[in-house]
């Protein structure tokens, strides 16, 4: 996203913010961490990536309503990764 932010309107960094609200808050309310052992229903890699996400999120808009929640979520996600 660095490399091509230079490059965008306004209007399109403001759809890419809302694009990643969007998708953070669907993973906040909605999408379960799951975890468990090797044998179990285990989605490491999917935790990992939506961590990342989320966390990204946070660290990119540190003023969105919610950004402390994905910060928290992304936590939880990624310790489950491990």
């Amino acid at each position: 996203m660095r490399i091509l932010e230079p490059h965008l309107t306004e209007t399109e960094r403001a759809r890419f913010k809302k694009l990643l609200v969007q998708e953070c808050d669907y993973r906040l309310r909605d999408y379960p961490i799951e975890a468990g052992l090797f044998w179990q229903k285990n989605k490491p890699e999917s935790n990992i990536w939506n961590a990342g996400i989320l966390f990204r999120t946070a660290t990119m808009h540190p003023d969105l309503p919610n950004a402390q929640a994905y910060v928290e979520k992304a936590k939880r996600m990624m310790l489950n990764a491990l």
